[in-house]
């Protein structure tokens, strides 16, 4: 029977990198009793024509457009996604305007757990949320 079953299911954020989050924190929790599912990026752009620079850059079907938000998602695994993103970003020289955010679902056997893992990755000073 798989994990997620029997267990809560959070979509964690974190500006910045996602397993060097999440890892440490889970240290001491067995790992039969985890589970990481999708991954991904949002990349937050300050206006529509930022945001027209990456779209006409990026491959198609890599990343998901929504008209009218100034956000791109990308649901490929980070380090990946990230490959494709940061060179356009620095070609374009819109790094500086960009705010860059990993998820991940993760399946934990309680909302405690969540909660306790939220809690390790803040006192780590991650800023990270989950939904």
């Amino acid at each position: 029977m798989p994990l997620q079953n029997n267990s809560v299911a959070h979509i964690y954020i974190v500006l910045g990198d996602i397993m060097q989050a999440i890892m440490p924190a889970l240290a001491g929790l067995p790992l039969a009793d985890v589970q990481i599912a999708e991954t991904g990026c949002a990349v937050g752009f300050e206006n529509d024509s930022d945001l027209a620079l990456l779209r006409l850059a990026m491959p198609p079907g890599i990343a998901d457009f929504d008209d009218g938000d100034e956000t791109i998602v990308i649901l490929a695994d980070p380090p990946y996604a990230r490959s494709l993103v940061d060179p356009v970003l620095h070609q374009c020289s819109l790094q500086d305007r960009v705010q860059i955010a990993e998820f991940a679902r993760i399946y934990l056997p309680t909302a405690q757990h969540h909660d306790r893992l939220m809690q390790m990755m803040r006192g780590a000073g991650v800023d990270a949320y989950f939904s």
